[in-house]
């Protein structure tokens, strides 16, 4: 099954690479037409094709893993480190999250020659699923958790970047109505938002402030960004290839899940290092999005991130 969902087994070197995971081959990228009959739902971009029941599900000759506890408590958090052994997959897995109402979110498991996984999953607030799928060339097998946090609240603006095995740290930013990228004040990122928050909204308050509470600096990612109570304006979601050592051919992934919508999927193709990529404005009252596929060319003033100034 992974192997149709990742557009295809080989020895092509772009297979596995998350922007040909989920969704389905056939579903329209977020900023097409839709298809689908008046009535119909959104798509999922559930890789098991709809298994919710906690547990394993594969069968002879699938991948197996270690996996043993399927019921978690994870307490007040809003991320959580699924790691273990998955044998017999044929390459790096796909995880999905899907929380209440319209919440959903996707990206990659590095998983190494011998099975090793390890992936940093954002988590939405309450009760929700988290899956982990791999594939082999006879068949799936995915573990579904039954995953519950408290002392939270649903965020008005959750943002989750991914990206494939040949990008190296691409950088996950929403800058506030009037920022600039790589301003401190104005823009959410790593050196910013990890830990700290800049006070947007009401000053002094924590309540309407950003934060990065997952941030990645080699493949893969996820990336993720949360903001509740965003004051009225519009916000931009931009991306940079941050390591000149990545590939110019490097595909990438940005999923928003906004004032309680169906999650919006936008993707980038051929990301080179330096770069800038506009997925996104945010525009709020009402949380309305409006997808960008603008690539901007920033190599001329590059130190430690973009500088030119943008948006």
């Amino acid at each position: 099954m992974l192997c149709s969902i990742l557009a295809g087994c080989g020895s092509d070197e772009r297979v596995g690479h998350l922007p040909d995971a989920p969704p389905p081959p056939d579903a329209p990228l977020a900023d097409a037409p839709s298809v689908d009959p008046p009535d119909a739902g959104p798509p999922s971009y559930d890789p098991t094709g709809g298994i919710d029941t906690p547990g394993e599900h594969g069968g002879a000759g699938c991948p197996d893993s270690d996996a043993t506890t399927f019921t978690i408590a994870a307490g007040a958090v809003t991320s959580r480190l699924f790691d273990g052994i998955v044998t017999g997959a044929a390459d790096s897995g796909v995880f999905y999250v899907r929380g209440t109402g319209n919440q959903e979110l996707f990206g990659a498991i590095p998983t190494d020659a011998s099975g090793n996984y390890k992936v940093t999953v954002p988590l939405f607030c309450g009760a929700q699923l988290v899956k982990l799928h791999w594939t082999n060339a006879t068949c799936a097998y995915d573990i579904v958790y039954d995953v519950t946090t408290d002392t939270c609240a649903d965020r008005d603006i959750r943002i989750t970047l991914g990206w494939d095995a040949i990008g190296l740290d691409w950088e996950l930013h929403l800058i506030k109505p009037g920022g600039r990228i790589n301003d401190d004040a104005t823009d959410c990122t790593w050196t910013s938002c990890i830990k700290t928050s800049p006070d947007w909204g009401v000053i002094g308050s924590t309540a309407d402030d950003p934060s990065k509470d997952v941030d990645n600096t080699g493949a893969y990612g996820p990336e993720n960004i949360l903001l509740d109570g965003p004051e009225a304006g519009t916000y931009t979601v931009m991306v940079e290839h941050w390591n000149a050592a990545g590939s110019p051919l490097s595909d990438g992934t940005v999923i928003l899940n906004v004032a309680g919508k169906p999650a919006v999927v936008q993707r980038m193709m051929d990301l080179a290092p330096y770069h800038v990529w506009t997925a996104a404005t945010i525009t709020f009252p009402g949380g309305i999005i409006t997808p960008s596929s603008a690539v901007h060319d920033c190599s001329a003033n590059w130190t430690g991130g973009c500088r030119d100034s943008i948006p």
